[in-house]
């Protein structure tokens, strides 16, 4: 398989990983009637973010910073040794912890949330998947400059498409 291949696979895989974390935890939170308790612990206000140019920057450098902490591991995992292993659990746990967290949110707040993360939330998933794919397979074969680059504006491509669509796009009530 070729390095884009496999790099797409690992990028699939990380994206049904998080979505399937994502529908367990919401499930979770429906069956186990802990839905007010949850919307009262989130007291989400659903006012939207300020639609200005500002808030994409601040949405977009928020979730980038994952994206570029992920494609430096990826970039340094030949070099990890010993920390590797460290490195596989914190960022294996920052997409458990960030899948729960939505899907909390939408155990929580069922359509109501859903409307409003859906315009977004699939380009984000999709970017810090790519980043992930990208580190899942630098554990495999070693990626180039060039290919750790181009997944990197893939990514950031994405993450400003994100920021755009909720601030702008994305309903406010």
């Amino acid at each position: 398989m070729t390095c884009a291949r496999t790099l797409a696979a690992n990028a699939l895989g990380c994206v049904l990983v998080a979505t399937g974390l994502l529908a367990l935890t919401a499930i979770g939170v429906a069956v186990t009637g802990t839905a007010s308790q949850a919307r009262a612990w989130l007291s989400f206000d659903f006012g939207g973010v300020p639609r200005e140019p500002e808030q994409v920057v601040t949405i977009a450098v928020h979730n980038a910073k994952f994206a570029a902490a992920t494609l430096a591991g990826a970039a340094a995992v030949p070099h990890l040794g010993s920390l590797r292993l460290a490195t596989d659990v914190i960022l294996g746990s920052l997409l458990v912890l960030n899948a729960c967290v939505i899907g909390f949110a939408l155990g929580a707040y069922g359509s109501r949330i859903g409307h409003a993360l859906a315009p977004h939330v699939p380009l984000e998933f999709g970017a810090l998947s790519l980043a992930g794919g990208a580190y899942l397979t630098a554990t495999h074969q070693s990626l180039t400059g060039r290919q750790l680059a181009a997944t990197g504006a893939g990514c950031v491509s994405m993450l400003v498409a994100a920021a755009v669509i909720e601030t702008y796009l994305s309903p406010t009530s």
